[in-house]
């Protein structure tokens, strides 16, 4: 390198330590300044869905995982860990600490994969202090779910994948293995299938192409992740019936069909085309589908059959609901293939909920949400934001990421042809489009009604390509200038 290079390099290293060290600072006085008057409200573990009751997780919580079938595991297995652990008073403290640090991490990782894909450190600064005050991302850290570890995960994921690729360690290719493994293991949104499995052999992929004597290596990993989260489906499977790390998927699903009309779902169950549990609106209390089956619950394990958490919320756990969502599933699919316009508008909804910042806004609600107040100019202008501005900025980035992913797909095809190098930016890059692609298809298919919520755990790679946009602009105007 040239003396010129080298007082340059050093120039910029200084230039990102200074920015860096701005970016510590603010995100510490945030926090200081944030929980004095939102704290971290760990009294959701109480009633969120996702969650066994607390008393189980604290009192037996190897038998109360085992019995768990509406979630994968690790999440409720760290909740039980710190209930079981920690003392009393400071249960809260610790996992509002934790969430606070997996916070730190994900900026801290947004401004590495910024400042390493040479977005200069001033719009990698002011890209990653604004997402560290962004609702969203506030809202995740609040709260006790899923959403931050999965957010931190992806994070963690593309850097590591980075890393590897450049230095060939074990530690970044281990740890993305791990990660690999981690997600689907929490939240089924990450399936065996149709996501773990095709990372790992993708990544396997790269390992053969660079690193092929230590390939046996990652490939045991892989194999063992791989073997661990099966188990977990296949005892789903052979309990409940269901190929699901989550047997609520039938649930989920009946989302769907949300907007063909009540007359015509009574005209298929009367024509003996779908089952009457069509009828009944999907997640419903335990008891109304004991009702439908005409049976009583069984007293054999408090996390399968009580209907009710020692909370006083729903045990959303309950075995009834793996035998209804099965039965919603199956009617969902009738219901999809004979009236297939519906349910595009069903998805289409669930696509302008995934870009926006708010939940439940159907199309078809009396309230007319869609219609901005007028009463004063604050509310009008929020309005306008919040309902149609937000969610075309939102579209337009997811669209800018997809259509760079098409690109880079491209560029590696070719790569691979002309049997080039591996380049780790191009092959992260194909990462960071793959995840959006894929987390927008599910959210889509998946739910209709919580599809921001989805987003929310890909928002900072999509902060990424926000960065690389400003940079680029920045460029841009540059080069026309010199003309």
């Amino acid at each position: 390198m040239t003396t010129e290079g080298t007082v340059q390099s050093r120039i910029s290293n200084m230039f990102r330590q200074k920015h860096l060290l701005w970016l510590v600072l603010f995100f510490v006085l945030s926090r200081i300044l944030l929980y004095q008057f939102f704290p971290f409200r760990f009294n959701r573990i109480n009633d969120f869905m996702q969650f066994l009751d607390p008393a189980l997780l604290q009192g037996d919580l190897l038998d109360a995982l085992w019995h768990l079938h509406v979630q994968p595991p690790l999440h409720n297995l760290l909740i039980g860990l710190v209930l079981k652990l920690v003392p009393t008073g400071l249960q809260a403290h610790v996992l509002a600490f934790l969430y606070v640090l997996l916070a730190f991490g994900v900026i801290l990782g947004l401004y590495w994969l910024l400042v390493h894909r040479d977005v200069r450190p001033a719009i990698a600064f002011g890209v990653s202090t604004f997402f560290s005050i962004f609702p969203p991302f506030i809202w995740a850290e609040r709260l006790p779910a899923y959403v931050l570890p999965i957010m931190f995960s992806l994070v963690m994921m593309t850097i590591t994948l980075q890393r590897y690729i450049e230095t060939r360690r074990l530690f970044f290719g281990a740890t993305f293995l791990l990660l690999a493994i981690y997600l689907p293991l929490t939240r089924s949104f990450f399936h065996l299938i149709i996501w773990m499995a095709p990372v790992i052999l993708g990544f396997l992929f790269v390992v053969w192409k660079i690193d092929r004597r230590h390939l046996l290596r990652y490939s045991a990993i892989a194999f063992f992740g791989f073997t661990l989260v099966a188990s977990f489906y296949l005892k789903n499977v052979l309990e409940y019936g269901s190929l699901s790390g989550s047997t609520w998927q039938g649930m989920n699903l009946a989302g769907l069909v949300m907007y063909v009309p009540k007359e015509k779902i009574q005209e298929m169950v009367k024509n003996d085309e779908i089952t009457p549990l069509a009828l009944i609106p999907r997640l419903s209390p335990p008891s109304v589908y004991y009702h439908y089956y005409d049976r009583s619950p069984l007293h054999e394990h408090s996390a399968l059959d009580n209907t009710i958490k020692s909370t006083g919320h729903i045990n959303w756990n309950n075995r009834i609901y793996a035998e209804a969502a099965r039965e919603y599933q199956h009617n969902t699919f009738t219901i999809a293939r004979t009236y297939p316009l519906y349910t595009l508008l069903a998805i289409t909804n669930q696509a302008y909920i995934f870009c926006g910042l708010s939940g439940y806004r159907y199309f078809n609600r009396p309230d007319r949400w869609w219609i901005p107040r007028t009463d004063t100019p604050f509310h009008f202008l929020f309005d306008v934001l919040n309902i149609y501005l937000l969610p075309l900025l939102f579209f337009l980035l997811i669209a800018i990421a997809l259509l760079n992913f098409v690109r880079t797909f491209r560029q590696a095809n070719q790569r691979l042809k002309s049997a080039a190098a591996i380049d780790p930016l191009l092959v992260t890059n194909l990462f960071i489009g793959g995840t959006v692609l894929y987390v927008i298809v599910i959210a889509c298919f998946a739910e209709l009604g919580e599809g921001h919520l989805m987003r929310i755990q890909i928002d900072p790679l999509l902060a990424v390509t926000a960065g690389l946009l400003v940079e680029r602009s920045i460029r841009w105007k540059a080069a026309r200038r010199n003309l």
